[in-house]
């Protein structure tokens, strides 16, 4: 479990749910993803032959909480492929698969790339992670669909065009950045900030803010020594929680002009993966001082 109930926010993230549950194309390969990200990319992927439903599209609620009703039972076993990140971030997509016909193709994406499950389950951050995803997902797409092949290689290679340009951005950022120190709330963005050559402090901290676990009061005070501008050059929170003891966090970073950079662990409305990402990046580009 990775936030305590006293973090808990009810809330649903199905926007897409019903249109599938209802209304499904059975001319369209039928997609189901536990993260909007993932979904908005099998998306791209699979124009105009796929109809996809992303089960958590709220970037306000909590997604460590979700609790999946009979719909999304439902869209999950009359699913031709099912999308999780795995990485134990959501078990649910995992337990309700267990549960359904089995017919559709599961793509873990924290197997998919090797990570383990007690590892950092932000896995989506880590410039390597989607376009790994991209490939193996085109590969189930041309086989069940093999008379579109083409196209979704096409779309393929498109999408890899623009994953060639967020690494190329991040390896800019990373030419002025490498070496600096920040620390975070969350270890949401840790895998991007890796990247970038970041050192990240407090990271057994952070673990505990995820997984709900109160803080001692010796690193609560371990936490503020560390907001220093001679120590770290931002603060990179949770843009979907709030904590009395984080916004304390924050309201120290401020008050000593420290940058605060935040992000989100659901992709935004109205935007694409690489929009997002190339956003966050930029975002602590600009805190960090980067020049362009």
């Amino acid at each position: 479990m990775r936030l305590s109930a006293l973090k808990k926010i009810a809330w649903i993230g199905v926007g897409l749910l019903l249109t599938m549950g209802l209304y499904a194309n059975p001319g369209q390969i039928q997609i189901v993803a536990a993260e909007n990200f993932y979904g908005s990319i099998a998306q791209n992927l699979g124009a105009p032959y796929v109809q996809v439903t992303s089960i958590l599209n709220n970037p306000v609620g909590d997604p460590h909480q979700f609790d999946a009703g009979p719909d999304v039972a439902k869209a999950v076993d009359q699913a031709n492929i099912i999308i999780e990140n795995g990485v134990d971030y959501d078990p649910w997509m995992d337990a309700l698969y267990q549960s359904s016909s089995k017919k559709a193709v599961l793509i873990n994406v924290g197997q998919l790339i090797h990570v383990l499950p007690s590892s950092n389950p932000h896995i989506w951050y880590a410039p390597q992670t989607i376009p790994a995803f991209a490939r193996a997902l085109t590969a189930e797409l041309c086989a069940f669909d093999p008379s579109h092949k083409s196209e979704y290689q096409k779309n393929l290679s498109y999408f890899m065009q623009r994953a060639n340009l967020f690494n190329f951005e991040v390896n800019q950022v990373r030419s002025q950045v490498h070496g600096e120190s920040i620390t975070a709330t969350e270890p949401i963005f840790n895998d991007l900030a890796l990247a970038l050559g970041l050192q990240v402090l407090n990271q057994s901290i952070q673990v505990k803010v995820m997984n709900g676990v109160p803080l001692s009061p010796q690193e609560i005070i371990e936490f503020e020594e560390s907001l220093k501008p001679e120590t770290v050059k931002a603060l990179v929170y949770n843009d979907q929680v709030v904590d009395p003891t984080l916004e304390q966090f924050k309201q120290i970073a401020n008050e000593r002009g420290i940058p605060i950079v935040g992000v989100s662990e659901l992709m935004p409305a109205k935007t694409t993966y690489y929009a997002w990402m190339h956003q966050n990046l930029q975002n602590l580009a600009v805190a960090l001082g980067v020049k362009k």
